[in-house]
């Protein structure tokens, strides 16, 4: 975080020799968790849009923002890669499993479970 002025891109290229156009160079999969604004006016509110933008950057990207009613979230995937209804499920799933630690947050990590998963964790996608 103390160095994000510097571009991803620039990163991998320094770290890595050989790299695939086809592909993100360090990973496929993100995460990001956005904190509510602060300073705004509370007559004012700020909600994120969906702007298309011809193509998935990642495999899978999930966002998480948080607002003053609680948590919204995004997912964005690469369709040549996955399905729609497999990415519903998969959202489902993490709502399922973040609504558990949120009612017992003293939940060991191995017992958040989505209802789908058998007794080996092995999942239906």
């Amino acid at each position: 975080m103390s160095h994000d002025d510097v571009p991803i891109e620039f990163l991998a290229g320094e770290l890595m020799a050989e790299q695939d156009p086809s592909r993100h160079p360090l990973f496929t999969v993100a995460i990001s968790l956005q904190p509510p604004m602060s300073g705004l006016h509370p007559v004012w509110s700020v909600t994120s849009m969906d702007a298309e933008s011809g193509g998935a950057f990642w495999d899978l990207y999930l966002a998480f923002i948080e607002q003053q009613t609680g948590w919204i979230g995004r997912v964005q995937y690469n369709p040549d890669l996955f399905e729609t209804p497999t990415i519903i499920r998969f959202v489902e799933d993490i709502k399922t499993v973040l609504e558990s630690a949120a009612i017992n947050p003293l939940q060991q990590l191995s017992q958040l479970r989505p209802s789908r998963m058998d007794r080996q964790g092995i999942s239906e996608y």
